[in-house]
């Protein structure tokens, strides 16, 4: 390795520390989210947007920062731009108006291109002839030390998804429900529960873990942590698979599907079928598990007013998520060589439906 080399390599060090502590403290805006509120009284809407505007005024200052990048030395820029956002976060904690929320977070955006994407891509392109790929990639992964990625969408194949263009150790596995529908751009509808499970891969309680669950808590979010992801994912599933589907097809809320005698077994044929792939998954369902869910969907209180997020996207016109729900139950269940003939039939029909949706 040259003189010029190694040189290079521990700008790529220093790049990667910069990047921890400027995009860490960027990103953990959300665990000040409600004490925020609390204080000034403010909808999460109206914070949203605040808090939303430096990646509006980051993204249009781009030609400009790259301009400038053009013309002054990179290492000058990250030191003025990391300086400023050090002082931007000083003027943030004396912010009393709404107004000065908006301006300082839209600085944010500007100060923090200034100090890491753009000067960073530039100083690492003049270093390096060979490996830019690798340097940059290590230099950029800074911004996601200690952290982690973690999806909370429906279906059982997420995780290992992600885990095909990540590390598997950088990610955990989420578990959403909340009964919501978005009935206006920024305004949802809350229907029914309210929980996030959560979990590493492996089932352990890590520390990271241990960091999310306090998190959720100071953003007044209410997240469990789970050893056994594998089982909480499973018996959700069972749900979607026995409402979603069955609500898309028929175009009905859970109270009507479940007033119908023949739906109503429908629904229930469904999630039984979905326990018994999940059990050959390695997911501990009990018929007890199996009675209690179906008992639970049935019996909410506003189950009337309860559209399925499948029903919702079938309403706006959007792509219909049937792979994610029974075409997971159909693929796990050749898999095993079991028989669910209700689920490959309402998947067969889904999968019309989302070809000729709208």
């Amino acid at each position: 390795m040259t003189v010029r080399e190694r040189r290079g390599w521990i700008i790529v060090g220093a790049i990667f520390v910069t990047m921890f502590f400027i995009w860490g403290a960027i990103n953990s805006g959300a665990v000040f989210f409600v004490p925020v509120l609390k204080q000034f009284g403010w909808s999460r809407a109206k914070l949203s947007v605040a808090l939303s505007m430096g990646w509006i005024t980051g993204g249009a200052a781009g030609p400009f920062i790259g301009w400038i990048a053009d013309r002054v030395d990179p290492k000058k820029m990250m030191v003025i731009g990391a300086t400023i956002t050090g002082l931007l976060f000083l003027a943030l904690s004396r912010a009393t108006t709404f107004g000065e929320f908006l301006l300082i977070n839209g600085m944010f955006g500007i100060c923090v291109g200034a100090s890491t994407s753009i000067p960073i891509s530039l100083l690492i392109a003049n270093w390096f002839e060979h490996r830019r790929g690798l340097a940059m990639g290590i230099a950029f992964s800074g911004s996601t030390l200690g952290g982690a990625v973690m999806t909370i969408q429906n279906g059982v194949e997420n995780e290992a998804a992600l885990c095909t263009v990540l590390p598997r150790e950088s990610v955990m596995g989420g578990n959403a429900r909340v009964g919501a529908e978005l009935t206006a751009p920024g305004k949802l509808l809350h229907t029914a529960s309210g929980i996030i499970e959560f979990g590493e891969l492996d089932g352990s309680e890590t520390p990271r873990a241990q960091r999310m669950a306090e998190a959720f808590k100071r953003a007044g979010v209410f997240g469990q942590f789970t050893r056994d992801l594998k089982s909480v994912r499973w018996k959700k599933l069972m749900g979607n698979n026995g409402t979603n589907t069955v609500s898309a097809l028929a175009r009905c809320t859970l109270g009507e599907m479940f007033a119908d005698p023949e739906s109503d077994a429908l629904v229930l044929r469904l999630i039984n079928e979905t326990a018994m792939v999940g059990r050959a998954e390695g997911a501990k369902i009990s018929d007890e598990d199996v009675e209690a869910l179906y008992n639970v969907a049935r019996n909410f209180s506003n189950a009337s007013a309860i559209k399925t997020s499948t029903l919702q996207d079938l309403e706006r016109g959007k792509r219909l998520e049937y792979d994610a729900i029974s075409g997971a139950v159909v693929r796990a269940a050749r898999r095993h060589g079991l028989s669910v003939p209700a689920t490959e039939t309402v998947h067969a029909l889904l999968k019309l439906l989302d070809a000729h949706r709208g």
